[in-house]
């Protein structure tokens, strides 16, 4: 496989096509290196920028005609001194990340097969490591001047021959909205809606660090915390602290990251599920309001009623949390904590 066929793979199948090549490459980048190493003026793949005042419209389409043409890589792949740099300054959480929230499961169960029969050897669960692995290998390659990752033939045409297989799983999803509570439950490993059957997606991994896309949320957890036993705020003091309130902060993540499963595993298994999904978010959201509005004796009593009212307000809007097996306390609390990731309630004025 040559290090373009996997980067244009993984364009095409992320859905991200509204996008050029080059966008997407710098896009990966960005999401693919190590946070000193991302944004212009650092990632090298922004291109010298250093007389952008000059002719910005110029540079700027420089740079980019550049990019395209390593995703092309038709005449010139990546150079080995930016394969070397990105090699150097990979993120591997990051990227895993990006395949996380950018691939649905749907077309992830497509890549398995693809994987699968262009003689790559993984279990569903381990395709974004292999594919980490491949792309780290695929950077290495480049940075001694060879653009191939291995020497297996890559026919990226089977995608085609499970067109008619994909059309027909998507004819099958139905609606949350036109089943009725008993039509949704979980099957052993197996998620049923309706007619449709999808298999339940492993727990997801917690990166140590929070990541970007939980950044508001985290943030605030780290300020009320620390602010409520009383240390330097930050994620550090509060490690470093430990007990009960670096508890508090290690469960919140772990139920948000949970939500975020259930929202996945939704979307992916109907034809409405995003939605649903934000009905059970809305119907949160106004079960728990006049709780947090209350005045509490501190901002970390103001969470935790908050959180007790969430684990039992009714949820009436979506059939989902009436579903067998599939909607827990713990749901419920991370959906609590997607709203204040969204800001629509916060737990303390300043998260700066």
């Amino acid at each position: 496989m040559l290090m373009a066929e996997l980067i244009q793979f993984m364009h095409f199948s992320a859905a991200e096509t509204h996008a050029g090549g080059g966008d997407f490459l710098l896009q990966l980048s960005e999401h693919s290196l190590k946070p000193h190493a991302r944004g212009p003026g650092r990632n090298k793949l922004y291109g010298d920028l250093k007389d952008v005042d000059k002719d910005e419209d110029k540079i700027y389409k420089r740079n980019a005609d550049r990019r395209q043409r390593w995703y092309k890589a038709t005449s010139k792949p990546i150079p080995k001194g930016i394969a070397m740099f990105w090699n150097r300054n990979f993120d591997r959480d990051g990227f895993l990340e990006y395949i996380e929230m950018r691939i649905s499961l749907d077309v992830r169960n497509d890549w398995h097969a693809i994987f699968t029969a262009n003689r790559y050897t993984h279990s569903h669960d381990q395709l974004p490591a292999l594919v980490a692995d491949l792309f780290v290998t695929g950077l290495a390659h480049l940075s001694a001047g060879d653009p191939k990752i291995d020497d297996k033939p890559w026919n990226p045409d089977l995608i085609d021959a499970t067109a008619d297989e994909l059309a027909t799983v998507v004819q099958q999803k139905q609606r949350f909205a036109d089943l009725k509570p008993a039509d949704i439950y979980v099957d052993g490993n197996e998620l049923v809606v309706g007619t449709y059957r999808v298999q339940m997606p492993a727990q997801k991994t917690i990166p140590t660090k929070p990541s970007a896309f939980e950044r508001k949320y985290t943030n605030q957890l780290i300020r009320l915390l620390c602010e409520e036993c009383g240390i330097k705020v930050s994620i550090d003091s509060l490690r470093e602290k430990g007990g009960e309130y670096l508890e508090d902060f290690t469960i919140a993540r772990q139920d948000y990251y949970l939500a975020d499963g259930l929202r996945e595993i939704m979307k992916d298994s109907s034809l409405d599920g995003e939605a649903e999904f934000e009905k059970i978010k809305d119907d949160t959201f106004s079960g728990v309001r006049p709780t947090h509005r209350k005045k509490h004796a501190s901002n970390y009593e103001r969470m935790q009623a908050t959180l007790e009212q969430a684990a039992n307000v009714p949820l009436t809007k979506s059939h989902v949390p009436e579903a067998t097996g599939l909607f827990h306390t713990e749901h419920r609390h991370g959906i609590t904590h997607m709203l204040v990731n969204d800001e629509r309630l916060k737990w303390v004025d300043d998260d700066s």
